[in-house]
Order: structure tokens, then C-alpha cells, then sequence
């Protein structure tokens, strides 16, 4: 799953993650709430298995932050398995912290070109992941 508000990033991304040839299906959401009500959703299924396995997201946006959807995806036993890779133009060093602290798996900054960021989502691919 890739969840970015920036539009044209969000293309980007998942344009990286195609190339990455890692994935099974890649869903798209523009904010941090959304992108947890489409996880709630497909982890309801039996067996979960449209839930992603990845999520790439920013980590600055409206609504729910990277951070968290972070925190709410590591309270869930459903969802606890889902690696979350951060993207973030921040030169915070407590934000880096924060992410890392939240559970997420990487943190990425921003800008990335498209060679180095599909490369991202190969080694964040573990098997078959699903989004």
C-alpha cells in the first residue's frame, strides 16, 4: 500500500513499485485515515489476504500521520505484521527517532529519484508481498 497526499508523488511511488516487480497488487490512498480504514477493511476478510504486507508512507500528512498509522497498524494483531517503510522531506532528527520508535521498518528522505526509490521497495520486499 502506498499512502501519500502529494499527488504526484504518490505516482511516483508507485510507479517504483511496478518497476520493483515485488508486488502482487499495489493500493494507493491520499491520507493516513484512509489508508487505515482500506487496512481495517481488507484484514476483515478470512485469513487476510488482500491485507498488505508493506505500507509505504509519508510521513507529514493531514488527518493521521505516518507515525500514526504506524502506532494503530502496532496495536492490532491483524496488522501488527505490516512493515512501514516512512518517507519524509524532515531534517527532524527527532522525527527519524519517532518512526523508528512507532515501529516502523525504514526510514527513507526525501527528495528520491526513481532508481534508488525502486530499489527501496525490492529490499523492503519480503517474498510475495501483497501491496
Amino acid at each position: 500500500m502506498i499512502v501519500e497526499d502529494d499527488p504526484d508523488l504518490r505516482i511516483l511511488v508507485e510507479v517504483a513499485a511496478n518497476r520493483a516487480e515485488a508486488y502482487s497488487s499495489i493500493v494507493t490512498e491520499s491520507d493516513g485515515q484512509a489508508a487505515l480504514a482500506r487496512i481495517r477493511e481488507l484484514s476483515a476478510v478470512a485469513d487476510h489476504p488482500a491485507c498488505p504486507d508493506v505500507v509505504f508512507t509519508d510521513l507529514d500528512m493531514p488527518g493521521l500521520t505516518g507515525i500514526q498509522l504506524t502506532r494503530e497498524l502496532q496495536r492490532d494483531p491483524v496488522t501488527k505484521h505490516i512493515r512501514v517503510a516512512v518517507f519524509t522531506a524532515s531534517n527532524i532528527p527527532h522525527d527519524n527517532e519517532a518512526a523508528r520508535a512507532a515501529g516502523c521498518y525504514a526510514v527513507f528522505k526525501k527528495p528520491v529519484g526513481l532508481r534508488e526509490l525502486t530499489e527501496i521497495m525490492r529490499s523492503l520486499a519480503i517474498g510475495p508481498a501483497k501491496a
